[in-house]
C-alpha cells in the first residue's frame, strides 16, 4: 500500500493523536539538541582557563550537530557563534595544540553535514583554513580528511584551491607519514578523489 503524505492524510480528516504525538517528539528532540548546543557554547565560553572542559564541548558541538540533522543546520545557519567558537579554536595558533586538534576533528564532523552546513563552510572559507593547517602541519592529517568530506561534497566549489600544486605537494609529502591508525591514508585518498573528480569537472 503506497504511503499518504502528512498533508493529505490531514486534508481526508484521517491524522489520528498517533502523528500528534509523534510531531511532539520529534519537535522535543531537536529541542533538546539546540537547547545542549546552548549550553555547551555557554560552557564553552565562560571556562578560558579550563582547556579539558572547553576540548569536552568542543566534542558535545560535533556530536549535536551530527544527531540533530537539519533542524540544527538552521539554528546554526541563524547563530554562528558554534561554528565561529571551532573556527578560532582552530586556527588560534595561542590555543593548546589538544584544544586545537579537538576543534579540527569537530570541524570534520561538521564537513559531513547537509546543504546548509556546507553553505556555512563556504561562507566561512573553511576548505581554505584547513589547507592552511597543512603548511602550518598542525594537525595535518584531520586537516587533510576535513578536506576530503568537503571535496566530496562540493568538489566544483573548491577546485581551485583542489588543483593547486602546492596541495599536491604536500599531500605526496604526507602520503609518506605513518597513517597505521587511520583505516586508509587519508593524504593518498585524497590525491585519488582529486585525480579522478577533476576528469569530470
Amino acid at each position: 500500500m503506497p504511503k499518504t503524505s502528512l498533508a493529505a492524510r490531514r486534508l481526508d480528516g484521517l491524522v489520528g493523536s498517533d502523528d500528534v504525538l509523534n510531531r511532539n517528539k520529534s519537535a522535543d528532540r531537536t529541542n533538546i539538541h539546540i537547547d545542549a548546543l546552548i549550553e555547551e557554547l555557554r560552557r564553552f565560553q565562560s571556562t578560558r582557563d579550563h582547556v579539558k572542559a572547553r576540548i569536552k564541548a568542543l566534542m558535545r558541538f560535533g556530536h549535536l550537530t551530527y544527531c540533530g540533522g537539519n533542524v540544527v543546520e538552521q539554528y546554526m545557519k541563524r547563530d554562528d557563534r558554534i561554528i565561529d567558537s571551532v573556527i578560532v579554536s582552530m586556527v588560534n595558533r595561542l590555543e593548546p595544540l589538544a584544544l586545537r586538534m579537538q576543534a579540527v576533528q569537530t570541524m570534520t564532523v561538521m564537513c559531513q553535514g547537509g546543504k546548509l552546513l556546507q553553505e556555512i563552510m563556504l561562507e566561512k572559507r573553511v576548505m581554505d583554513m584547513l589547507v592552511r593547517l597543512l603548511a602550518d602541519r598542525m594537525p595535518e592529517m584531520w586537516a587533510v580528511y576535513g578536506i576530503f568530506l568537503l571535496a566530496v561534497k562540493n568538489f566544483d566549489k573548491y577546485m581551485q584551491q583542489l588543483l593547486s600544486p602546492s596541495l599536491a605537494e604536500q599531500l605526496d609529502a604526507m602520503a609518506l607519514m605513518d597513517w597505521s591508525e587511520w583505516p586508509n591514508n587519508q593524504a593518498q585518498e585524497l590525491r585519488e578523489l582529486i585525480r579522478l573528480l577533476s576528469r569530470h569537472a
